[in-house]
């Protein structure tokens, strides 16, 4: 996955320029490893994190320690949730998360805390049914990241997310030499 600071800026409009350029090698190297690099699951992802992440720029839920399952609470791009998920996160990343959840805000482990799920959850195959533009399978993979009784708001969010990034992750790329 090739992402150049304007695919970032793109795809995350809200998303300063310093922030982009901290994020962008974080997020393209977690993202080749995951292997979401066909146009359809990189901006089925992509559209995922926008939306979870307030255009990255929230990596806490909102009122997380005031949360009953606080202090696993949402947390880094994809808001990674409940002491299940930061105990078998953490022990596939080789990471103490449940010990120091707090790690997950630091990039270079949010975005692989965040491929990590969205491989847990198979959403790559998910994502390669996307290129007749399906929303069913699009509406899976909001599910599969923020549960089955997702409100339909939340749904069209992400899928009008989706639609925003799929012709920037689309649009042909041409290198200097």
């Amino acid at each position: 996955m090739n992402l150049m600071l304007l695919d970032m800026q793109d795809c995350f409009p809200k998303l300063s320029l310093e922030k982009a350029t901290l994020y962008r090698p974080h997020l393209e190297s977690a993202m080749t490893q995951a292997d979401i690099r066909p146009i359809y699951r990189a901006a089925a992802f992509l559209a995922q994190l926008r939306h979870e992440s307030d255009s990255l720029r929230t990596w806490m839920e909102v009122g997380g320690s005031l949360r009953p399952y606080a202090p696993f609470y949402g947390r880094g791009p994809i808001q990674l949730t409940h002491e299940y998920n930061y105990r078998v996160c953490g022990a596939a990343l080789g990471l103490d998360l449940v010990g120091t959840p707090d790690a997950v805000y630091r990039p270079e482990v949010g975005f692989r805390v965040a491929t990590w799920y969205w491989q847990e959850h198979a959403l790559n195959d998910l994502a390669d049914r996307l290129e007749n533009s399906e929303r069913v399978y699009f509406d899976a993979i909001s599910k599969a990241i923020q549960g089955a009784k997702a409100p339909k708001q939340s749904l069209d969010s992400r899928w009008w997310c989706y639609q925003q990034i799929l012709p920037v992750m689309s649009a042909p790329r041409v290198f200097a030499p």
